[in-house]
Protein backbone atom coordinates (compact mmCIF):
# COMPACT_ATOMS: atom_id res chain seq x y z
CA UNK A 1 0.00 0.00 0.00
CA UNK A 2 1.10 3.66 -0.42
CA UNK A 3 3.89 4.26 2.38
CA UNK A 4 5.02 1.16 2.85
CA UNK A 5 8.66 0.33 2.22
CA UNK A 6 9.47 -2.26 -0.25
CA UNK A 7 12.12 -4.31 -1.98
CA UNK A 8 12.87 -4.97 -5.36
CA UNK A 9 15.42 -6.44 -7.75
CA UNK A 10 17.87 -4.12 -9.73
CA UNK A 11 15.99 -4.94 -13.17
CA UNK A 12 12.37 -4.41 -11.49
CA UNK A 13 10.16 -1.64 -13.09
CA UNK A 14 10.85 1.38 -15.27
CA UNK A 15 12.57 4.37 -13.75
CA UNK A 16 11.06 7.76 -14.39
CA UNK A 17 11.24 11.10 -13.28
CA UNK A 18 8.05 12.72 -12.10
CA UNK A 19 8.30 16.37 -10.15
CA UNK A 20 11.95 16.30 -10.33
CA UNK A 21 12.13 13.60 -8.43
CA UNK A 22 13.45 9.99 -9.25
CA UNK A 23 10.11 7.19 -9.34
CA UNK A 24 9.82 3.46 -9.74
CA UNK A 25 6.46 2.12 -11.42
CA UNK A 26 6.44 -1.72 -11.13
CA UNK A 27 3.44 -3.86 -10.72
CA UNK A 28 2.81 -6.11 -7.71
CA UNK A 29 4.70 -9.21 -8.85
CA UNK A 30 8.09 -7.46 -8.98
CA UNK A 31 8.02 -6.48 -5.26
CA UNK A 32 10.01 -9.17 -2.92
CA UNK A 33 9.17 -8.01 0.08
CA UNK A 34 7.73 -4.86 2.35
CA UNK A 35 9.80 -3.93 5.48
CA UNK A 36 7.78 -3.91 8.34
CA UNK A 37 8.68 -2.91 11.95
CA UNK A 38 12.55 -3.25 10.58
CA UNK A 39 11.84 -7.01 9.98
CA UNK A 40 11.84 -8.01 5.90
CA UNK A 41 8.88 -9.90 5.46
CA UNK A 42 8.17 -11.62 1.82
CA UNK A 43 4.88 -10.36 0.01
CA UNK A 44 2.16 -13.11 -1.68
CA UNK A 45 3.37 -16.79 -2.08
CA UNK A 46 7.72 -15.31 -2.08
CA UNK A 47 10.07 -17.22 0.29
CA UNK A 48 12.95 -15.58 1.22
CA UNK A 49 16.31 -18.65 1.51
CA UNK A 50 20.07 -17.97 3.15
CA UNK A 51 21.67 -19.23 0.01
CA UNK A 52 23.83 -22.55 0.76
CA UNK A 53 27.02 -22.48 -0.56
CA UNK A 54 28.09 -26.26 -0.84
CA UNK A 55 31.47 -26.77 -2.24
CA UNK A 56 31.35 -29.26 -5.24
CA UNK A 57 34.01 -31.85 -5.73
CA UNK A 58 34.81 -33.72 -9.08
CA UNK A 59 35.21 -37.53 -9.16
CA UNK A 60 38.89 -37.36 -9.17
CA UNK A 61 38.75 -35.17 -5.49
CA UNK A 62 39.16 -31.88 -6.95
CA UNK A 63 36.92 -29.19 -4.75
CA UNK A 64 36.24 -26.25 -7.49
CA UNK A 65 35.52 -22.83 -7.27
CA UNK A 66 32.11 -21.00 -6.89
CA UNK A 67 32.62 -20.09 -10.61
CA UNK A 68 33.56 -23.45 -11.64
CA UNK A 69 30.92 -25.06 -10.27
CA UNK A 70 28.76 -22.79 -11.97
CA UNK A 71 29.65 -24.51 -15.01
CA UNK A 72 29.00 -27.72 -13.56
CA UNK A 73 25.34 -26.86 -13.33
CA UNK A 74 25.07 -27.70 -9.59
CA UNK A 75 21.22 -26.85 -8.34
CA UNK A 76 20.39 -23.64 -6.45
CA UNK A 77 19.90 -24.80 -2.99
CA UNK A 78 18.48 -22.15 0.00
CA UNK A 79 17.20 -22.59 3.98
CA UNK A 80 13.94 -21.37 4.16
CA UNK A 81 14.14 -17.82 6.82
CA UNK A 82 10.95 -16.15 6.19
CA UNK A 83 8.22 -16.75 3.62
CA UNK A 84 4.52 -14.64 2.15
CA UNK A 85 0.91 -15.47 3.57
CA UNK A 86 0.41 -17.33 0.23
CA UNK A 87 -0.91 -17.28 -2.99
CA UNK A 88 -4.28 -16.10 -4.38
CA UNK A 89 -6.63 -18.31 -6.06
CA UNK A 90 -9.05 -17.63 -8.62
CA UNK A 91 -11.89 -17.58 -5.92
CA UNK A 92 -9.73 -14.74 -4.38
CA UNK A 93 -8.83 -17.22 -1.16
CA UNK A 94 -5.28 -17.34 0.38
CA UNK A 95 -3.48 -20.69 -0.76
CA UNK A 96 -0.94 -20.88 2.43
CA UNK A 97 3.02 -22.41 0.85
CA UNK A 98 3.91 -25.55 1.46
CA UNK A 99 7.57 -24.85 2.41
CA UNK A 100 8.44 -23.87 6.10
CA UNK A 101 10.69 -21.75 7.36
CA UNK A 102 13.94 -23.97 8.37
CA UNK A 103 13.71 -26.09 5.42
CA UNK A 104 16.02 -26.73 3.00
CA UNK A 105 15.02 -26.41 -0.94
CA UNK A 106 16.52 -26.55 -4.26
CA UNK A 107 15.03 -24.30 -6.62
CA UNK A 108 14.96 -23.31 -10.56
CA UNK A 109 18.25 -21.91 -11.89
CA UNK A 110 17.79 -18.61 -13.00
CA UNK A 111 14.67 -17.57 -10.40
CA UNK A 112 14.85 -15.39 -7.86
CA UNK A 113 16.09 -11.93 -6.96
CA UNK A 114 19.51 -11.41 -4.82
CA UNK A 115 19.43 -8.69 -2.19
CA UNK A 116 21.83 -7.92 0.33
CA UNK A 117 20.33 -7.48 3.79
CA UNK A 118 21.74 -6.51 7.08
CA UNK A 119 24.97 -7.58 5.11
CA UNK A 120 24.03 -11.25 4.46
CA UNK A 121 22.90 -12.46 0.40
CA UNK A 122 19.49 -13.65 0.71
CA UNK A 123 17.64 -14.46 -2.27
CA UNK A 124 13.66 -14.31 -2.95
CA UNK A 125 11.92 -16.51 -5.06
CA UNK A 126 8.51 -17.66 -5.66
CA UNK A 127 7.37 -20.67 -3.56
CA UNK A 128 6.45 -22.58 -7.32
CA UNK A 129 10.49 -21.87 -7.94
CA UNK A 130 11.48 -24.68 -5.35
CA UNK A 131 11.56 -27.55 -7.03
CA UNK A 132 12.69 -29.91 -4.10
CA UNK A 133 12.71 -29.95 -0.39
CA UNK A 134 15.31 -32.16 1.80
CA UNK A 135 17.08 -32.54 4.90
Amino acid sequence: KAGDRILFGEYAGVKVKYCLDDHVIMSADEVAAVVVDGKVVPVRDRVMLKPIEKPVETSAGIVLTSEAAKAQEVPNQGEVVAKGEGRFTAKGEIEPIPIEIGEKVMYTKYAGTELEIDGEKRVFVFAADCIAKYG
